[in-house]
């Protein structure tokens, strides 16, 4: 679902104040390129990512990718130079 198209969206976005990417398939490579975005966008006010990660995780059942941390680094390398988010939902329990 997260794409280079994705990824051109988002860095040329002005409009876009809330993304929600909840309950979608997205896999570490569609996380990294997400970081990426996050970094060249000053729009996204909101960011609601709901249950993502259990999808990495059946992608990945040998190996977890919330609890091997890999996936959380990817985000946060994004989301520590972003200052126009105020709410993020990663919705973990």
């Amino acid at each position: 679902i997260i794409t280079e198209s994705f990824y051109k969206m988002m860095t040329e976005n002005k409009s876009i104040k809330c993304l929600d990417i909840s309950y979608n398939n997205v896999s570490l490579e569609g996380l990294d390129i997400l970081s990426k975005a996050l970094i060249n966008n000053n729009t996204i006010c909101e960011l609601n990512m709901d249950n993502i990660f259990n999808e990495l995780e059946e992608e990945n059942p040998n190996q977890s990718s919330l609890n091997d941390g890999k996936s959380i680094r990817v985000l946060l390398e994004g989301l520590k130079n972003n200052i126009s988010l105020h709410h993020i939902s990663l919705g973990i329990i």
